[in-house]
């Protein structure tokens, strides 16, 4: 939930709204991007190179206009609430950002990928960055 302030100035004319929005965002890792598996056996380890989680998708499933003012000059068209739309989306996605949304994503996949290995004896290291790429190791699931 965040509160979106719309505010346009034409002609000496101000109009403003204040909306508050509700909605949801889907964070995750997008395997089209690339993945790489290495498996050693002797060691009974595997490290897998994830892309980096990120936002994938937004969902705006209310919004709530407490004030809304047009300007003398300066009326309320269908464009100004695409914009606010617009607004709402990108503020989610900036609020899921500091909140650590796409954090929490790799979090559950390298404890889900553990999950699933682990059962087999192995170890399971998780890495996020480019495969191909010496990315930054994450703590290995065991």
């Amino acid at each position: 939930r965040d509160v979106v302030v719309y505010q346009n100035r034409r002609l000496g004319s101000t109009k403003r709204s204040l909306v508050v929005v509700t909605g949801k965002v889907m964070a995750g890792i997008d395997l089209d991007s690339g993945s790489e598996v290495d498996v050693d056996h002797d060691l009974r380890r595997v490290r897998v190179v994830l892309p980096p989680a990120k936002v994938l998708g937004v969902e705006v499933t209310g919004m709530r206009t407490y004030d809304e003012r047009n300007g003398l000059w300066n009326l309320f068209q269908p464009a100004d609430r695409d914009t606010i739309y617009q607004l709402a989306r990108e503020q989610l996605v900036s609020a899921a950002g500091e909140l650590g949304v796409a954090a929490h994503a790799e979090e559950s996949a390298r404890r889900l990928l553990g999950a699933m290995i682990h059962p087999d004896g192995y170890t399971v290291d998780v890495v996020f960055g480019r495969p191909g790429k010496s990315p930054t190791v994450a703590p290995a699931e065991r």
